[in-house]
């Protein structure tokens, strides 16, 4: 989810009745959806526009499923590797409890669209012995 519009590569508008519920309970509208293209590697497929978001929200549930990749988690970053090959195609960095998308390092003819990893987060939720990574926690379509 990003609240920001001029990162998609496809974009669709949402009817104005479709909104998510915040962790809070607070009910916001979904503006529209559409794909982001993080690199050559990873696209984004089915992102939802709300523009009353602060920040963009990634859920590592549905981009492993969406590009077929594993995610390894250290002490401070985590790693996203193609499953055949295990080439890093990603990384983000601990901060403050949240992991922070990096930049990659593209060639010029890869920076089509401009996109800020720096404010691409990532939310760990502790669900019983096991970590899960999960938009779902955080928020729900109504």
């Amino acid at each position: 989810m990003t609240p920001s519009s001029k990162f998609f590569s496809t974009y669709f508008p949402c009817p104005s009745n479709k909104k998510i519920a915040t962790a809070d309970g607070t009910l916001i509208t979904v503006a529209g959806i559409g794909n982001i293209h993080i690199n050559s590697f990873i696209i984004l497929k089915n992102v939802l526009h709300v523009p009353k978001l602060y920040t963009n929200l990634i859920s590592v549930q549905k981009l492993t499923n969406d590009i077929s990749c594993n995610v390894v988690f250290n002490n401070n970053c985590c790693v996203f590797q193609d499953k055949e090959s295990r080439r890093t195609i990603g990384r983000a960095r601990e901060r403050n409890g949240l992991y922070l998308l990096e930049e990659p390092s593209l060639s010029i003819s890869e920076k089509k669209k401009p996109v800020s990893f720096s404010h691409v987060k990532i939310f760990i939720v502790k669900k019983r012995k096991n970590f899960t990574l999960s938009l779902s926690a955080w928020t729900s379509i109504v």
